[in-house]
């Protein structure tokens, strides 16, 4: 969880993300406004993954792109990962 320090309390903000709500205490969640976000498709993720790619310098096959789509389960942090490129916006960030 992270929170906005440094402003007034009533003012004050925190931030949670999670694939679990339901794990999540209704104390906590009557508090909240919730987001959900729809898992990207496997053809959306292959499209992004060869983007990312070709704007690295690499290039890939459609279906290298297909596969790791599939392999990330809907999951863009996971593509990126299964693909094993940095973007250059992470470059200098560990």
């Amino acid at each position: 969880m992270k929170c906005r320090g440094g402003m007034p309390y009533a003012t004050r903000g925190c931030t949670d993300a999670t694939t679990e709500r339901d794990k999540v205490p209704e104390t906590i969640q009557s508090r909240c406004e919730m987001y959900t976000f729809k898992q990207p498709t496997r053809e959306i993720l292959a499209s992004i993954v060869t983007d990312i790619a070709k704007k690295e310098g690499y290039s890939l096959e459609r279906s290298a792109a297909e596969l790791v789509a599939l392999l990330a389960e809907g999951s863009f942090r996971d593509a990126l990962g299964i693909l094993g490129i940095r973007p250059r916006a992470w470059k200098g960030t560990e």
